[in-house]
C-alpha cells in the first residue's frame, strides 16, 4: 500500500534494548564497587568471569566510563622533602627580615635534575635575589 518493504513493519531498534542491558550492567558493577571499590574494568571483568558471566572488557569499560564509575584507589601520601631532618646539615636562614637594596648583596642557589635520554643531569644555578638573574650554573651528571 504505502511501497514499504513488510520487513520495515516488523523492525524493532535494537538501541533500546541496548540501554537497558547497559543500565543492568552499570548496576552490577555497582554492587561489585560498594564492595571491591579498588576494582577498575580489568578486575571487574575478571570478577564476572569467575563467577561465570562473560562479558567483553571493552563494554564493561564503555559502560564505567558513560556512567562515571571509577576505582577509588586510598594511597598513601608520601611528602617530598629536599631538606634533611638532621639538625647538623640545616643551616640558619641569615636574611631573614633584611631588605636587599642592591645588586649582589645577597645570592640564592637551588639544584633540580632534568631527565634526558641516557639519564639524569643535575643543575645547579646561583641566583642574584635583588635582580633575580642568574650569576652563574653548573651542569654535572652527578650530585656531587
Amino acid at each position: 500500500m504505502l511501497g514499504l518493504k513488510e520487513s520495515t513493519y516488523y523492525y524493532k531498534p535494537n538501541a533500546l534494548k541496548k540501554i537497558e542491558e547497559d543500565v543492568k550492567l552499570k548496576f552490577e558493577i555497582e554492587k561489585i564497587h560498594q564492595e571491591l571499590p579498588g576494582y577498575g574494568y580489568r578486575r571487574v571483568t575478571e570478577h564476572f568471569k569467575k563467577n561465570g558471566i562473560v562479558i567483553n572488557k571493552k563494554r564493561i569499560q564503555r559502560v564505567m566510563k558513560d556512567f562515571g564509575l571509577h576505582s577509588v584507589l586510598k594511597r598513601k601520601s608520601v611528602p617530598f622533602r629536599s631538606y634533611s631532618t638532621d639538625p647538623k646539615c640545616c643551616f640558619k636562614n641569615l636574611i631573614k627580615g633584611q631588605r636587599v637594596t642592591a645588586l649582589d648583596q645577597v645570592w640564592v642557589t637551588d639544584m633540580t635534575f632534568i631527565k634526558i635520554d641516557s639519564g639524569f643531569v643535575f643543575l645547579s644555578a646561583v641566583v642574584d635575589v635583588y635582580s633575580r638573574k642568574i650569576v652563574g650554573w653548573a651542569l654535572s651528571r652527578k650530585l656531587d
